[in-house]
């Protein structure tokens, strides 16, 4: 009937069908023949009773439903990485608005600053003028009374005589 050829051919289609069965890439290599000819009559029998494609086994949704949560999971750290980063570049950018903002700010204060001293500058020099102005008019005020003093002329008296003649 069947040559060890064929018998070997047989083995190995019903190992490929069982890692189908078993959603495995390979089969178990340390199961005994005798097991492997069990699951595979199992599952012959199996085929001819339903004459379907042969399912899936329930463990693969189990398999796959933690990988789908750790690729959710995956996408939702990295929406929270790319919204982390676009919350940090926001953050650059406005410290980089305000570090321009009070480069400008310094800049004025400066200014302001050396105007406010220049402004001083002229302030005691108007100041000194003014202040040599009052001494140098005291001084011909001085004068003028010593003058009128060595004439002997009154001020009171000249301006009652002023009336007078009016």
């Amino acid at each position: 009937m069947h040559t060890r050829t064929g018998n070997s051919k047989t083995l190995l289609y019903l190992t490929a069908l069982l890692a189908a069965l078993h959603c495995t890439s390979q089969p178990p290599i340390s199961l005994p023949l005798s097991l492997y000819l069990s699951r595979a009559h199992s599952a012959r029998a199996e085929l001819r009773g339903s004459r379907a494609a042969p399912t899936m086994a329930p463990a693969a949704p189990t398999r796959a439903e933690p990988e789908k949560a750790l690729m959710r999971k995956n996408e939702e750290l990295e929406r929270e990485l790319r919204e982390s980063r676009a919350r940090e570049e926001r953050a650059r950018d406005e410290l980089r608005r305000t570090a321009e903002r009070l480069r400008v700010a310094e800049e004025a204060e400066e200014r302001l600053c050396s105007q406010l001293g220049e402004l001083e500058a002229e302030a005691v020099v108007q100041a000194r003028e003014d202040r040599a102005r009052m001494v140098l008019l005291m001084e011909q005020l001085s004068q003028a009374h010593r003058l009128l003093q060595a004439a002997s002329i009154s001020l009171p008296a000249a301006a009652a005589k002023d009336q007078a003649c009016a």
